[in-house]
């Protein structure tokens, strides 16, 4: 009794009284004696009829007057409940809003022998008591609710003691709804089916709570199988079980950026800086791609070509971004190569403006070290794309209006199901391997000693000195004192097609490149007195490819567009830099344009999915075409130009080939002082 919550002392000493624990007589019972005289008849004779004279009180909300029992047989008005054999569960009473709920009497089989007739005569046969655990104890056994159920036996009759304690607790149930634990927490993960009825009559005095515990749960988890599994709580497998179930709703944005290469992160940052929702993602540790991890230290396709002084082609985040470079020391001068003139740059200088700017970035997202496995393209402005994104804790769907792909191999597009095209394997241009050397005289690599120290390396590929794969072989210096990069065009692997999208022929591929640039620097330390003490400062993290995979737009750029600087009135950006490809590892075809070429918004818009953009590598134009457009300096324009489009689309509920050309040439010139560039 002492583990009994204090509210209910009261009630529970006037169950253990008895039958002949009274209350004191009050102001109603002085006054009208002879009404209180009929009450108190009436309720003994309730009390003899019932055998619970103590709970009726309490257990009742019912303040209608019940007549009087002096046959000793139940109330009129209400169904019997069959007593319960020895071992026999309780009776269940129905749910139906004419009956009463079943007392406390009818929760304890066989106590007080309480006896009532059914109201109709025709009942169902009692079901045959269910056979007897050897294990359990005689006095009681468990049901299938998790209550316990007494065994009817003669010593149980009693009304007092501990019958008195058990109805107690009962009484509390109904009163002060404080129920066990261990019973609540079964009420609450049983099915509706498990919970007898009995039981919920037994605790209807708060319905709220009986309805919850009989309804069933509708849980939604995740199968091993990766599908929605939804039904009853026996239902769902057992792992899905042990945690909380939840669903994993889809990340939402405007823009999506696949890729964070120059021309992903122009597109990131021109469509933030445009006011769209923007989520960058990039599959490796950091920002830049061949430039950060290829080690790509040139910007080629900024400047017009034959030209006395350097003379910038894009007014807008190419122009900003070279300036910054300069600004920040990761760039030196322009420098001159024949006709055209290049951007030097230090890769880790590249990679780090592209963190700190895209950081700035109010509306930008970076998911870095995220990889894109699915894809589901729209092809209206009413169709939202969603990617299926993977990271080493797990999946999860992103949900977009519009994709630009700048994967540099048209990788959602692809997964997408757009359209795409790529070159034949012999023609595709030969990927690249470039290392940094430190410890090199200054004057080993400067004016004619350059190309002295290529055509060296040559001659000694030709005549057997070095293997024939090394013979293609260029430097340049980096700004500081003693230390160049060394870019080594290597072919494809002997007996072996070039496969630019395997990751396991690239792998190979940079082992073998690894072995023939440290026989490069052997050489040079052997017949170079300027890098008798060269030593290898950073290697690559992979080889930089120059052509892979590319996504067909509703136009397509061709080399006859390139050489004859065709400029277009849907023009959103231009291309400055000649043709050039690496078809043959050992030397580069080199065709000169007469002057810039327009790069129309067709070329940036997908051909099967008009909510697809793309950009740098990505975007629609032929083999030969594609040699003068990959560059970074042009990269980085195409994906500027893209972005613009792509929150113009994502605010205006259009398609990208819809958006005005005219009003995005505007907007690059007019905000180009937004970027947050320093």
């Amino acid at each position: 009794m002492a583990a009994l919550d204090e509210r209910a002392r009261p009630a529970v000493g006037a169950l253990a009284g008895g039958p002949r624990a009274r209350r004191a007589p009050g102001p109603r019972d002085r006054a009208h004696p002879p009404l209180a005289r009929r009450q108190r008849a009436r309720s003994r004779a309730r009390e003899r009829a019932r055998g619970l004279p103590h709970a009726d009180d309490l257990l009742s909300r019912r303040r209608d007057p019940r007549p009087s029992c002096r046959d000793g047989g139940a109330r009129r008005g209400t169904r019997e409940l069959r007593r319960a054999a020895a071992g026999e569960p309780a009776a269940e009473g129905q749910r139906r809003r004419d009956l009463p709920h079943a007392r406390v009497a009818a929760l304890v089989p066989g106590a007080l022998g309480v006896r009532r007739r059914p109201r109709r005569a025709a009942r169902r046969a009692p079901r045959a008591a269910p056979a007897r655990d050897p294990q359990r104890p005689d006095r009681e056994r468990r049901r299938g609710d998790g209550l316990r159920a007494l065994c009817a036996e003669p010593a149980l009759r009693q009304p007092r003691a501990a019958g008195a304690r058990r109805r107690a607790v009962l009484v509390l149930l109904r009163v002060h709804g404080r129920v066990l634990p261990g019973p609540r927490a079964v009420l609450r993960r049983r099915d509706r089916r498990r919970v007898r009825r009995a039981v919920g009559a037994g605790v209807a005095g708060q319905r709220a709570r009986a309805r919850a515990a009989r309804r069933p749960r509708r849980l939604y988890a995740r199968s091993p199988t990766r599908r929605v599994a939804t039904g009853r709580a026996r239902g769902v497998p057992r792992a899905a079980r042990r945690g909380p179930a939840r669903l994993t709703r889809a990340a939402r944005c405007d823009v999506a950026v696949v890729g964070g290469g120059p021309a992903g992160i122009a597109a990131a940052l021109a469509a933030s800086t445009a006011g769209a929702a923007t989520v960058l993602i990039e599959r490796d540790p950091a920002l830049g791609g061949n430039a950060t991890h290829a080690l790509v230290h040139t910007i080629c396709g900024l400047y017009l070509q034959d030209t006395d002084y350097p003379q910038l082609v894009h007014p807008g985040l190419p122009t900003r971004w070279a300036e910054a470079l300069v600004k920040s020391g990761g760039a030196g001068d322009p420098e001159v190569a024949g006709r055209v003139r290049y951007l030097p740059i230090r890769p880790p200088a590249f990679a780090e403006l592209a963190a700190q700017a895209c950081a700035k970035a109010a509306a930008l997202t970076v998911r870095l070290r995220t990889v894109v496995d699915g894809a589901e393209l729209g092809r209206g402005p009413r169709e939202t794309s969603r990617l299926s994104l993977r990271t080493a804790s797990g999946g999860e769907p992103l949900d977009a209006r519009v994709v630009i792909d700048t994967s540099g191999e048209a990788a959602a597009a692809a997964l997408g199901g757009a359209d795409t095209a790529m070159a034949e394997s012999a023609i595709l241009q030969r990927p690249s391997f470039i290392f940094r050397l430190e410890g090199v005289r200054g004057e080993a690599f400067v004016g004619f000693e350059r190309l002295r120290l290529s055509s060296s390396v040559a001659h000694a590929a030709r005549s057997g000195g070095l293997p024939p794969e090394c013979e293609s072989l260029v430097v340049r210096g980096d700004g500081r004192p003693g230390s160049l990069y060394a870019t080594l065009t290597i072919p494809p692997l002997a007996g072996r097609t070039f496969e630019p999208l395997d990751p396991d022929y690239l792998a190979a591929l940079r082992v073998r490149a690894y072995d023939w640039a440290r026989k490069v620097v052997a050489f040079l330390r052997a017949t170079r007195p300027g890098f008798a003490g060269a030593r290898v400062a950073d290697w690559p993290a992979r080889v930089g490819i120059r052509e892979t995979r590319r996504a067909i737009g509703r136009i397509e750029l061709t080399r006859e567009d390139v050489l004859a600087g065709r400029r277009r009135r849907d023009e959103v950006a231009s291309g400055s830099w000649p043709i050039e490809l690496w078809e043959d590892h050992r030397r580069p075809r080199f065709e000169y344009p007469r002057g810039p070429c327009s790069i129309p918004l067709g070329a940036l818009v997908s051909r099967s999915h008009a909510m697809l953009g793309m950009a740098g590598r990505c975007l629609s134009a032929t083999h030969e075409a594609l040699g003068a457009l990959r560059v970074i300096g042009t990269a980085l324009a195409t994906g500027e130009a893209i972005g613009v489009a792509a929150a113009l689309a994502a605010r205006e509920h259009t398609t990208l080939a819809s958006v005005d050309a005219e009003g995005v040439r505007e907007w690059i010139a007019a905000h180009a002082d937004r970027y947050p560039l320093p």
